[in-house]
């Protein structure tokens, strides 16, 4: 039979090892050889790096064009745990769920086929301690509007020059 626990704990810090020393002692009042255990704190979040780094990506439709990117996570406390990754339409609102869980050093893919969509890719790190963090890395942009020129209000600038025209006008470019 143990009647009391003496603990005494020292200063704890923030990431960092901590350590608590205790003993017991009975009813009889025999102490214990003092124990102790090592807790370590981290409240730091993770670092994140990705390959090709966030990037704003336009591309025309008809392309099915497929974009990747490595994450590479970084964690000196706690070590580095999961990366989930999720396609949004929104670049507002995080997502709640749908969060697929990716492979550091493995690409993230996306092959775009829709016509006129903006696509974001958000990345979640998280370290061994449940520290996290989020970014929005990629946007992908699919034009699918054809170019037009418009050329208005042309004018020979000068009619009496010979084998030149020069012409004032307006130009506009859209798509």
């Amino acid at each position: 039979d143990y009647d009391q626990l003496s603990v005494k704990p020292r200063c704890v810090v923030r990431n960092s090892n901590n350590v608590i020393y205790f003993k017991t002692i009975d009813s009889n009042g025999v102490e214990s050889e003092e124990s102790s255990i090592t807790i370590k704190i981290d409240t730091t979040t993770p670092t994140a790096s990705y390959s090709p780094n966030g990037q704003n990506i336009i591309t025309y439709r008809g392309n099915n064009c497929t974009f990747k990117t490595v994450v590479t996570g970084i964690d000196n406390e706690s070590g580095i745990g999961t990366l989930q990754y999720y396609w949004s339409k929104d670049s507002n609102t995080q997502p709640t769920t749908g969060w697929v869980t990716g492979t550091f050093g493995k690409a993230i893919e996306k092959t775009v086929t829709e016509d006129n969509a903006t696509y974001y890719l958000w990345i979640k790190v998280t370290d061994n301690a449940g520290n996290t963090t989020e970014d929005t890395i990629f946007t992908v942009t699919v034009d699918s509007e054809d170019p037009t020129v418009k050329i208005a209000d042309l004018i020979d600038a000068d009619p009496n020059t010979e084998n030149t025209t020069q012409i004032n006008g307006t130009i506009t470019l859209t798509g």
